[in-house]
């Protein structure tokens, strides 16, 4: 099953179209990604699928050491889920947010659909500064950290989910992994 809200896959492809720099930002230059490095290490993870990749920054920096490839309906390059290939670990990092609440459980359940044995996700807890061109807000679920626990632990009720707020940078942290 693949995720497709055509009018917001539409409203991102214009907004990359349109600021240079929307998209990019998860590199070893912008952000330290220790913990993700450490958790690709201690699940072995080998094969990666980077959903919601924007631009591909995060998807070229964990190919310096993995075998990643990179999914976003909203990028030419990167519109391409990769159902043929036998993925260990999802990352999905500042993507949910940007899903309307009602359609949260599809794209959960798409992601769930690869069996993966670990995933890895950071959700925005606060509205974004950047509007989408029709003028909603471009984070359209924003909910406290128990609100999204509780949608991870019932969508993933088979594996373990441990959810850390990170208050400073208004964000959660998700790890989920076999029991």
């Amino acid at each position: 099953m693949i995720y497709k809200n055509k009018h917001l896959i539409d409203q991102y492809k214009i907004l990359h179209n349109q600021k240079e720099g929307y998209g990019n930002g998860y590199n070893d230059t912008t952000l330290n990604l220790d913990h993700l490095s450490n958790f690709l290490s201690v699940y072995e993870s080998k094969m990666i699928l980077d959903y919601g990749c924007g631009k591909g920054d995060l998807t070229k920096y964990l190919n310096k050491s993995y075998t990643c490839y990179g999914y976003d309906p909203a990028i030419e390059e990167f519109d391409n889920e990769y159902r043929g290939i036998d993925f260990d670990t999802i990352v999905c990092l500042d993507v949910l947010e940007h899903i309307p609440e009602a359609e949260l459980d599809a794209l959960l359940n798409n992601i769930k659909s690869y069996n993966v044995d670990s995933l890895y996700f950071i959700v925005s807890t606060r509205y974004a500064k950047t509007k989408l061109p029709d003028g909603r807000n471009c984070h359209e679920t924003v909910k406290p950290k128990d609100w999204w626990k509780n949608l991870f632990e019932t969508t993933f009720s088979d594996k373990k989910v441990i959810v850390t707020e990170q208050k400073t940078k208004n964000q959660i942290r998700v790890l989920i992994h076999e029991n």
